[in-house]
């Protein structure tokens, strides 16, 4: 790839799509493997996604805070959820950033089915309370393979 001229490039592993969200005096909770990067103006730290824990997962967010720009990264267009409009819930690896505002809460609908191959593959959601959004990408990201 060749570049030329003045201004900010933002490239992003796998082609994933490129998204700047400017923050006014507000909060964002981001998957740290959607951050790609952020204005040196927001204040930022990673924090435990309130609702797990070491047995599900131990979810942690980068969030950032302040005034300023962010790049996020997701793979395929991504889809804004207005919380306030209905109950809000969505795949744990759907989930790309939310306003750090929300409540958040894990919850599971394993059943016993699911051993036995009747399950629907998502055993873990976050649940999203309050004024706010939610950001999720159509995909999973890629499948993990094991090495041969």
């Amino acid at each position: 790839m060749r570049c030329t001229g003045q201004g900010d490039v933002f490239l992003a592993e796998f082609g994933y799509d490129v998204h700047m969200l400017n923050l006014t005096n507000s909060g964002l909770s981001i998957s740290g493997k959607n951050v790609l990067a952020f204005s040196a103006s927001l204040d930022w730290n990673i924090e435990r996604v309130k609702g797990g824990s070491i047995a599900t997962g131990g979810l942690f967010n980068t969030t950032l805070r302040g005034t300023g720009w962010v790049a996020i990264t997701t793979h395929g267009p991504p889809v804004v959820l207005n919380t306030a409009e209905a109950p809000t819930y969505a795949d744990t690896n759907a989930v790309v950033a939310w306003s750090a505002n929300l409540q958040t809460q894990l919850k599971t609908s394993f059943k016993a089915g699911a051993l036995i191959g009747r399950g629907s593959g998502e055993a873990l959601q976050v649940a999203f309370h309050g004024n706010g959004f939610v950001i999720v990408q159509p995909s999973e990201g890629f499948p993990v393979t094991a090495a041969p």
